[in-house]
This record gives structure tokens, C-alpha cells and sequence, in this order.
């Protein structure tokens, strides 16, 4: 019995100081991700503002990330920044949607209630504002904006502007 209890201590530690530890944005975290949750990273990242205006779409990013992440713990982030330079845009196809207003298409219904989806758009967000994350941080963020979004007329509402009064009322380092 007390083995046991000992064993379940360890484990909810372990997995405690895991939560807590800064996310590693390399090649065995993009790895773990399937294609759906790449595309909400990057979607978070260029809706931070950077990327936003370099012309790929999404795939671009993607391709390019894939083919290039390493071990560095900063390395999608750094790749995502880097592919504007190093990736040529594709002609923009007539009668294709065009995004003019400033986060684009990112709104409630981009990740409805799926909470990974939300929190690796999240993770992608604060990645590019150059904040420390932690999975328990994004996921606190993801159910307070979760929450906002429970009122179905709020679901157009930005992400980014509902993330960002957020992020102000906790200061670097705190818990949302």
C-alpha cells in the first residue's frame, strides 16, 4: 500500500513539474502535433502580427517548418519567422478569400470547444510575443476564452482580442 501511494506521489509530481516546465517548440513537440494543431500554432503565431503580412498561407509555413525543425528549443517559432525570407510566396488565386480585417479569420468558431486546438493556437500566440509558456498556462487561458465564448453571440469575437485584456491582467511569470 505504501509502495503504491509512493508510486501515485511521483507520478502527480512528474506530471505537476511537466506542466509547469516551459514548452519546447522542437522537433519532437511539432512532431507530436497533427496537421490541424500545426495550422492553429501558426495561425496563432501570425496572428500576433509579425508573419501576418508575408504573403504564404498556411501550408507554406507548415512545409517549411517540417522540413527544417531541430532539437532548439525555439525552433518552430524561429523557422516561422524565417520563412518569409526564405519561402516565395504562391500567386494569390482569383476568387480566393481574402482576410482584410486585422486577425483575419481568427474567431471563436476557428477552434469552437476543442480545448488542444485552443491551446496550441494559444501556444502559438504568446510564442510570438516572445512569453514564456507552459502547458498549464495555456490551458487556463484557453478556458477563461472558452468561457467568453459559451455566449453564443460572442462567437465572432477575435481571438487575439479576447486573449489580449487577459494576458494584462496577469503579469509575466503568473498564473491567468
Amino acid at each position: 500500500m505504501m509502495r503504491s501511494l509512493s508510486l501515485l506521489t511521483l507520478l502527480f509530481f512528474v506530471a505537476t513539474v511537466t506542466a509547469q516546465a516551459p514548452v519546447r517548440f522542437d522537433r519532437d513537440w511539432w512532431n507530436s502535433l497533427d496537421k490541424d494543431e500545426h495550422w492553429d500554432f501558426i495561425y496563432g503565431f501570425t496572428d500576433c502580427g509579425r508573419a501576418l503580412q508575408s504573403g504564404l498561407n498556411t501550408a507554406q509555413y507548415e512545409d517549411f517548418v517540417s522540413a527544417h525543425v531541430d532539437l532548439d528549443p525555439n525552433s518552430v517559432p524561429k523557422l516561422i519567422n524565417l520563412a518569409p525570407r526564405r519561402v516565395r510566396a504562391l500567386k494569390q488565386l482569383s476568387g480566393g478569400e481574402v482576410w482584410t480585417e486585422k486577425h483575419g479569420f481568427n474567431d471563436g468558431d476557428l477552434w469552437g470547444d476543442s480545448a488542444v486546438e485552443g491551446r496550441v493556437w494559444v501556444e502559438g500566440y504568446l510564442a510570438c510575443k516572445g512569453q514564456r509558456i507552459d502547458v498549464r498556462t495555456a490551458d487556463r487561458y484557453v478556458q477563461l476564452m472558452l468561457r467568453h465564448y459559451s455566449n453564443p453571440k460572442r462567437h465572432l469575437d477575435k481571438l487575439a482580442d479576447v486573449l489580449e485584456p487577459l494576458l494584462k491582467k496577469s503579469s509575466p511569470g503568473t498564473q491567468p
